[in-house]
C-alpha cells in the first residue's frame, strides 16, 4: 500500500494535524502534530519500541530478556507518543500504561489515534508486531486490551496484545 502526501510550499496559517510543508531555511519537511512543527520521517518503520508511561523510566530494564530492541522511546503523554510516531514511523512494539498523570488524557486516546490513522490509511498497523499493556489500573488495562482485540479482529491485524503487570520490569 502506498501513501501519498501533499507538501505545501508555504507554512499554513491554520494547520491541522498531519499538514506537511517544506521549510526552505532548514531544507526539511515538517509536519504539524497539533501543537508544533516537527521533522517529517521519510523512512518507514524503524526498529524501535515505544513505551507510553508517565512514571517508569525503563532505564534499568534488560531489554534483551524481553526480546525488545534496545532502541526504545519513552513517551510520557499522548501528544508525545503521537509526535514520536509521526517523526520516526510506526514502532515494532508499543507498551501502554493506561493512566498518564493528572490533567492528561489516558492511553486509550493514543490507541484510538493509531486506529484512526490506520483507517485513514496514514499508518499501516499490520506492520506492528505486538501491543503490550502494562498498567496497574485493571479496569483501564482491560479497556485497552478489549479495544485492541476488537480492532485487530475486525481489521485482520496480526499483532497480539499482551497484558503484563508493571512489576515485571522491576
Amino acid at each position: 500500500m502506498t501513501y501519498g502526501i501533499h507538501v505545501q510550499a508555504t507554512k499554513p496559517q491554520n494547520p491541522i494535524v498531519g499538514d506537511v510543508y517544506f521549510d526552505q531555511v532548514s531544507s526539511q519537511l515538517l509536519v504539524w502534530d497539533s501543537k508544533q512543527w516537527i521533522p517529517f520521517a521519510v523512512n518507514s518503520q524503524l526498529d524501535y519500541v515505544l513505551m507510553l508511561d508517565d512514571e517508569r523510566d525503563f532505564d534499568d530494564i534488560d531489554y534483551k530478556r524481553f526480546g525488545i530492541p534496545t532502541r526504545t522511546h519513552l513517551a510520557t503523554t499522548v501528544e508525545h507518543a503521537k509526535r514520536d510516531v509521526m517523526q520516526y514511523g510506526l514502532p515494532k512494539v508499543i507498551f501502554f500504561d493506561h493512566d498518564l498523570g493528572k490533567d492528561q488524557p489516558d492511553a486509550t486516546k493514543f490507541m484510538w489515534w493509531l486506529i484512526d490513522q490506520h483507517l485513514d490509511e496514514q499508518l499501516d498497523l499490520r506492520k506492528l508486531e505486538c501491543v503490550v499493556v502494562h498498567s496497574a489500573n485493571p479496569v483501564g488495562a482491560d479497556r485497552l486490551v478489549k479495544l485492541w482485540e476488537g480492532f485487530r479482529d475486525t481489521e485482520g491485524i496480526m499483532a497480539p496484545v499482551h497484558r503484563i503487570w508493571p512489576g515485571v520490569f522491576e
